[in-house]
């Protein structure tokens, strides 16, 4: 073998030390081989956060739209005199104390800073609520996406619990009630946004899902005038009829 030769053949094709500081690549030339098992395993899953439960609630309490009127990833007003300043689908801060808002917030991934701002509009309804909105708006950061799934899935557990509470005080001596936990699990999640919209005050929105029928709440939600006129953007005897 001519080495002489070889040598001069062996610099000719050793391209990476002129093309790699051109491109970042490591100077050493080195391969690794990665595992695509264990390369998944080093994934972040934190962006990926589901709704955890009641569906049918997130979707009808805002849209991802900016500059829709139902964007809800900025501090808005329903614009009634029982809603407080609300962040999210649904997180009225009317009924709440500082110190609730900034931890739920924080917990929900938003800045101590931005969570301070928050939860000065606490207990705030009407148009004290309103007034906050539009000096506040401007200066209070949009949240994220998954922000916004975080807060719901914080909140959302305690608001079935009201509804367990509601649902007992008012079929407690029906003799056609089911207990709640033997429900559709699709009933469920219309009772609980009754609950999630104020419907507490009476007994009608409980008692039309105990007996466990879709065809009769969705009778009530069709034919109660005070129900019916939220369906358009609620959309529950939609959901019933579509599960």
């Amino acid at each position: 073998m001519n080495w002489l030769a070889e040598k001069e053949r062996i610099k000719q094709i050793s391209w990476w030390n002129e093309v790699a500081p051109g491109i970042g690549l490591p100077a050493h030339g080195q391969v690794y081989h990665l595992h695509p098992v264990g390369l998944v395993g080093q994934f972040d899953f934190k962006n990926d956060l589901k709704i955890i439960a009641g569906k049918v609630t997130f979707d009808a309490e805002g849209n991802d739209t900016p500059g829709s009127m139902h964007y809800s990833r900025v501090v808005h007003w329903p614009g009634n005199d029982l809603s407080g300043v609300t962040l999210g689908r649904g997180y009225d801060m009317g009924n709440r104390t500082a110190v609730e808002i900034h931890k739920h917030m924080t917990s929900a991934g938003i800045s101590d800073s931005e969570a301070k701002k928050l939860s000065l509009a606490h207990g705030l309804k009407g148009d004290a609520a309103k007034e906050f909105v539009r000096k506040n708006k401007a200066s209070i950061a949009v949240i994220s996406m998954q922000q916004q799934i975080s807060l719901f899935n914080i909140i959302y557990p305690d608001y079935v619990k009201r509804i367990i509470f509601n649902y007992e005080r008012w079929t407690a001596n029906e003799a056609d009630r089911v207990s709640w936990v033997d429900l559709d699990p699709a009933i469920q999640d219309v009772l609980v946004d009754f609950v999630y919209q104020g419907f507490t005050a009476g007994p009608n929105p409980m008692r039309s899902g105990m007996q466990n029928s879709r065809a009769t709440l969705i009778a009530y939600i069709e034919g109660t005038p005070g129900i019916k006129m939220y369906e358009p953007g609620r959309g529950r005897a939609k959901y019933l009829k579509s599960k």
